[in-house]
């Protein structure tokens, strides 16, 4: 896909390597965002980030589009260059880049709030579970926190003969969509620690946490039948962080959050929003998600 639009602009497919030219715009804007979520995505869906590049093939903006599959594409990475913003070129990228690359097809993203309305009049009227960002430090009062558990759990790192239960406890959170693609995507790979947690031999939950930067870490999709459960996946995974590390992740708004993140701080919040509908999701069984997948 390569398209020239007004004001000289190009709208093409994005090389890996200018990963690297996205990655520090999105951290001056603060946004949980890392090389391996950008990579992740591309193993989804090779072709989904796009760049708008200017007359000198030097990028100005970048937007992804992801194919998740179920005709659910979630729209990521929304951004135009510090100093070229309120130019116009936003409306390029999104308008004859993302939107033309989403088609009919259901779109997915995630907006802060003072953004929703651009977002809705492209279509992103329907919706659905919106999430809060929180930060934590990661110290030994976490990572060693003695909790009662009654439960007969084994936490295990991720194996092959695992995925099969895996996928079906994920039928049980997300019930309409197939996230196969996704989980093995986000879950595998340099610098990702990835925990099932297992009764008698049955899979009640599992979750993953990846190294960012030096002191920083995402914790990503934390599914679990209770708190108990999804306590014990958390404190091993940050068993496998710096003492003093920050940790982000995401949280649906509404549910209190596990005991032993109550420490967390609170950041800003995410409006999740769809073109044709929500997706059924369980949020009893969510206690970490993230933005950067559906």
């Amino acid at each position: 896909m390569e398209i020239t639009t007004e004001n000289h602009v190009t709208i093409r497919q994005a090389k890996q390597q200018e990963i690297q030219v996205l990655e520090p715009w999105i951290k001056d804007d603060g946004w949980d965002f890392s090389t391996y979520d950008a990579i992740s995505q591309l193993k989804i869906d090779p072709n989904s980030l796009m760049v708008a590049a200017d007359k000198e093939d030097k990028p100005i903006g970048f937007g992804s589009a992801v194919a998740c599959g179920n005709d659910l594409v979630y729209v990521d990475n929304y951004i135009v260059r510090a100093d070229l913003r309120g130019k116009g070129f936003g409306r390029i990228l999104f308008k004859d880049g993302i939107m033309q690359r989403l088609g009919n097809r259901n779109g997915v993203l995630d907006s802060v709030p003072e953004m929703a309305d651009t977002y809705r009049k492209y279509g992103f009227i329907c919706p659905g579970v919106n999430t809060v960002r929180f930060t934590i430090t990661i110290d030994n009062d976490i990572k060693f926190k003695p909790f009662s558990d009654n439960t007969n759990i084994q936490v295990k790192p991720l194996e092959n003969e695992h995925w099969p239960g895996i996928l079906q406890y994920d039928k049980t959170v997300y019930p309409t969509i197939d996230r196969e693609k996704i989980l093995r995507a986000f879950f595998v790979g340099p610098n990702v620690t990835t925990l099932v947690a297992l009764k008698q031999d049955k899979v009640v939950g599992f979750g993953s946490l990846h190294k960012k930067d030096e002191g920083l870490f995402g914790l990503r999709s934390v599914l679990a039948e209770n708190e108990e459960i999804a306590e014990k996946i958390i404190q091993i995974l940050f068993q496998h962080a710096d003492h003093g590390s920050a940790c982000q992740f995401v949280f649906p708004i509404g549910k209190g959050l596990p005991t032993c993140m109550k420490s967390a701080r609170l950041g800003e919040d995410l409006i999740r929003l769809f073109t044709k509908c929500a997706i059924v999701v369980n949020t009893d069984k969510i206690w970490a998600t993230t933005a950067n997948i559906v």
